[in-house]
């Protein structure tokens, strides 16, 4: 296909990079850091051009639903993220002799319902932290407040995927009002609150980058080998 395959040397300022590789020891949880900004940057950019506007001339309904579930998106992968990063901190689990994180250690969540999602999150980084901070621990009561509402209209990230479900039946069974500004200012609020918390894993990021430094090390030696 045209679109994709590229070569890495392409001129092409828009071309992109899928993936950090199965070789990559950031590759099973670190994508959900990646993945949830990669949401958040685009759902919040296109939520500030609409209310930069305000007006009901540019402003059609349906332009806000994938922002919303970009949004949602975001908030269950950074969820997710400090989920994993604080059970890997609190079990202190190792990486194994190829230097990726053994999967079987790892407790995973596929959870879609952010209420329980977000309980388990704070569990585990009160487990990795203690909670000793008064401003982490009211961000964490936060959050699930954020989700329990998030999931009064939206409990299985569906309702702004489709118009129906898969049984054919209406997806908006009611009418209800949203407010995109307010929808901007809660979840820039909680990116801004996700971003203080990562520092908080920066010693394990450490560490890995450390692993990733020598096995990159290695992979060149290789090649160089090959070349002669």
């Amino acid at each position: 296909m045209a679109f994709y395959d590229c070569d890495q040397n392409t001129d092409d300022l828009t071309a992109f990079e899928i993936g950090l590789g199965k070789e990559h020891p950031r590759a099973m949880f670190y994508n959900f850091s990646i993945f949830a900004k990669g949401y958040f940057i685009i759902a919040n950019n296109s939520a500030l051009e609409i209310i930069a506007g305000d007006s009901r001339n540019n402003f059609t309904d349906y332009l806000a639903y994938p922002i919303f579930y970009n949004y949602r998106h975001f908030f269950e992968l950074s969820l997710k993220y400090c989920f994993y990063m604080s059970k890997i901190m609190s079990q202190r689990i190792d990486f194994i002799g190829d230097n990726t994180l053994d999967s079987n250690k790892i407790e995973r969540n596929s959870r879609h319902e952010l209420t329980l999602l977000a309980e388990c999150t704070k569990k585990e980084l009160e487990a990795a932290f203690g909670l000793s901070e008064v401003e982490l621990t009211d961000f964490c009561n936060s959050f699930i407040n954020t989700a329990k509402e998030i999931d009064n209209i939206d409990l299985k990230s569906f309702l702004f995927r489709y118009p129906e479900n898969t049984k054919g039946e209406k997806i908006f069974k009611a009418r209800r009002v949203l407010s995109l500004r307010k929808i901007q200012k809660e979840f820039q609020r909680l990116y801004n609150g996700f971003e203080a918390i990562s520092p908080m894993f920066s010693g394990l990021n450490v560490y890995i980058d450390e692993i990733m430094e020598v096995e990159f090390a290695l992979y060149n030696s290789f090649d160089e080998i090959d070349a002669c």
